[in-house]
């Protein structure tokens, strides 16, 4: 049997935005944070920076090995 980690981000982001609210998680995309632009697909630098810290919290919390020592 193998032993796979696997990080549910979709989990995590649906939590992450419901408790953040809608303003502040359209404030991580490119129609937030761009005039104009209707982008509600792709990360401006601040959404990027946040999406980033979930993963970092789950594999740190899974201890996933090969990662969780490289993690600040």
């Amino acid at each position: 049997m193998y032993s796979i980690p696997c990080i549910d981000l979709n989990t995590l982001m649906v939590n992450h935005y419901n408790s953040v609210g809608y303003d502040t998680a359209k404030s991580y995309h490119l129609m937030g944070a761009v005039a104009g632009s209707t982008d509600g697909t792709h990360f401006c630098e601040k959404g990027a920076n946040i999406v980033a810290g979930l993963v970092a919290g789950e594999v740190r919390k899974q201890n996933i090995s090969g990662l969780a020592p490289y993690l600040r």
